[in-house]
């Protein structure tokens, strides 16, 4: 017998509490967002379900519509998925240091006592992270500054470089052409695939002709 599904349970435990914080329950998106004059902030909780347990996991981001709008033409987004993408996106295990943490949840006492803990991890961390995210010398920070790793922050090592380079043009980073190289030569190493690499330089070539700001 499998133990019960508990997502819309934990979406309704945590919805008046992110209400609070002005972030809105979107069910279409299976997430919480907080919507802003130059892109959003959200938390997008998951639950997999298996036989004896439940395993919630808890994501949350920022977009920057300036990132976003720039770097969709060179991505295989499809269209209608554009307003919603993340200029970064982490785990709320990363941000407690510990890469793979889950809630497990086997009953409707152990999804109140998870509600709890996560309300409080983001009273205490969460929140000041999304805001924190928010400024672009913190993203430049949080995407370049080991351009050779995929970064916890954007899974996708090809829209790391495309989003990285977008992020040091805005911030005016001065290491800007050297990064495009790091980022370009790390591709070839990593054997991603000629059109990707083909649209970084037309990226490039973009943001060399034209003012972010």
């Amino acid at each position: 017998m499998k133990s019960p599904n508990y997502a819309a349970g934990l979406m309704a435990h945590l919805t008046n509490f992110f209400e609070k914080y002005e972030y809105e329950l979107l069910l279409s998106r299976n997430q919480f967002r907080k919507k802003l004059d130059t892109g959003f902030q959200n938390v997008i909780p998951s639950v997999s379900q298996y036989t004896q347990e439940s395993l919630v996991e808890i994501n949350m981001g920022v977009r920057l519509d300036v990132v976003e709008n720039a770097i969709n033409q060179f991505t295989s987004h499809l269209k209608e998925f554009h307003p919603d993408t993340n200029t970064i996106i982490t785990s709320l295990g990363h941000l407690m240091g510990k890469q793979y943490f889950r809630y497990k949840v086997a009953s409707k006492d152990d999804l109140a006592r998870v509600c709890g803990q996560i309300r409080s991890f983001m009273e205490e961390k969460g929140f000041l992270f999304l805001d924190k995210s928010l400024d672009i010398g913190h993203l430049d920070i949080l995407l370049n500054t080991e351009p050779r790793k995929i970064s916890p922050y954007c899974p996708n090592y090809y829209h790391q470089c495309l989003k990285g380079m977008v992020i040091a043009r805005i911030n005016q980073n001065p290491e800007w052409d050297e990064l495009a190289l790091v980022y370009r030569g790390t591709m070839r190493k990593r054997a991603l695939p000629e059109e990707q690499i083909q649209k970084f330089d037309k990226l490039i070539y973009f943001l060399k002709s034209f003012s972010m700001n």
